[in-house]
Parts: C-alpha cells; structure tokens; sequence
C-alpha cells in the first residue's frame, strides 16, 4: 500500500532537522517561501551533532538574516523533542523579548494541526502554555530569558545564547557585564559534565563573548564561520566557496547590498 503524504513527512522529517525544516517552513512561515542556501544545511547537521551528544561546544559565527534565530531558537528545539521529548532547553539573548518570540513560534508550530498529525503521539504541549517558559507533557521544556535575566533554578541539557550582545550597544563595558555573565550565571547552570552549550552570533568585537571563549577555551569549542563573503584563510572545511570574496546567500544579498552593508 502506498504511504500517505503524513506518513512520509513524519518518516522524513524525523530522519533529519534539515528535512525538518524544509516541510515545517509553511508553518512558522506561511507568507515566505522557504528560501534554501547550503549554509542552513550545514547548521542544521552541526545541531544534530548536540542532539545526539557528539558535540557539547559549538559556536556558530553568522550575517544577520541568515534565519539562524529560526533554526536554531525555534525549530530545532520541536524538531529535537521528536527523538527527546523530556530534553529540557534554555534560550538566552541581549533581549528576552526575542527569546519569548521565538518561544511563541514554537509553541505555534508544536501545537499545529499540521505538526500534531505527525508526531502529535510523541509528546503535546499544554494549550495554556507561555513563551517564555513552558513544558512537553514528557517532561522537556522550553525556558527564555535574557543575558540580565533570571536562571536561578534552571539546569538544561543544552542552553543556547543567540546573540548575548546588542549590536548597536557595544561598548568596553557592556562587553565586560557579559563575559561576567557567562562566567558567574551560564557555567553554572546544568550538570557541567553533560551540559551542551551552543552559541550562534554575529562577531562584533575582539572581546565579545566569541572573542574570550576562543582566547580562554581554544580547544574547547567547534566553531563554524559563515561570514558574508568569503575569506579563504578563515575558511571552514564545508564552505563550498572557493572565490574570495564570494557572497554566502546569493539570492539574499547582491553585491550592491553587501557594498552598502560595508559603507
């Protein structure tokens, strides 16, 4: 017998985040066409290496307008819950209403017809729940705060920081409050053996949150650079440019716009 379309969607979009993301678009994004460019590819599978517990480090450097905060802040954590639905997530940025943002569009795709009729027996969110911090009925959750905001009581098993700094704010001192918020709040939040943390931002400053982890930790963290246009020297291994100076999502940015982006 033939399969339905459910139940190729389930299968496929279960096999991988990727897959994932491609049928989920519709849903957390019904009036823009999914757009798809190698670097949502190469995000998504370093996700699925935390998910599965192969990488506990990982940063990834990125352009704004890449659909990072999508991936990762919305997507990801459903598309996890498929395989995990007890794992317990924490998201933290410059600004909890981002965060609680993105919490809302989980909620919203978790809770769709669409999302309900393929994996709606694996794990529901209650219907009251709130955006900034709510529960799977197996025990997995979803916290959202701020670099200021309050942790105290939670211990995930993977925390992700997008963007700990504001891009338009930033200053010795306010690159200072948040290394000092990595160092006194994120380390000691979950079981520091088993913790995965993931931290996916633009680069701002020699000495943001990027910049100590890479001077203090050197071997401790994966990190995947995807900057606007290419530079062979910094390059990583899956970056299929080859030309210098190359755009990272043609379809996304002319050179005219990268040239006004620069001035």
């Amino acid at each position: 017998m033939k399969a339905s379309r459910v139940e190729l969607e389930r299968e496929l979009g279960k096999r991988s985040l990727y897959d994932f993301m491609k049928i989920a678009w519709h849903v957390i994004e019904p009036s823009t066409p999914f757009c798809d460019n190698w670097h949502l590819e190469l995000i998504c599978r370093k996700l699925e290496q935390v998910s599965r517990g192969e990488n506990k480090r990982l940063i990834i450097n990125v352009h704004p307008g890449s659909a990072k905060s999508t991936t990762v802040c919305v997507l990801w954590c459903a598309w996890d819950w498929i395989q995990n639905p007890s794992r317990k997530f924490l998201y933290t940025s410059f600004d909890a209403r981002l965060t609680r943002r993105d919490g809302k569009r989980t909620i919203d795709l978790v809770s769709s017809r669409w999302f309900r009729e393929r994996w709606g027996s694996v794990f529901n969110v209650p219907a009251d729940a709130a955006s900034a911090d709510f529960k799977t009925d197996r025990g997995g959750s979803r916290f959202a705060t701020s670099v200021r905001g309050k942790t105290t009581g939670e211990h995930p098993n993977i925390l992700v920081v997008d963007d700990p700094s504001k891009p338009k704010e930033v200053t010795d001192k306010s690159l200072e409050e948040v290394i000092n918020w990595w160092k006194s709040t994120v380390l000691s939040r979950g079981n520091q053996l088993t913790v995965a943390r993931v931290i996916i931002m633009q680069r701002l400053h020699e000495n943001d949150l990027c910049g100590y982890l890479l001077r203090t930790e050197p071997n401790e963290w994966e990190v995947v650079r995807i900057p606007l246009e290419y530079q062979p020297e910094q390059a990583h291994p899956e970056d299929p440019r080859t030309e210098e100076g190359e755009i990272f999502w043609k379809s996304r940015h002319s050179s005219a716009t990268v040239q006004s982006l620069k001035i």
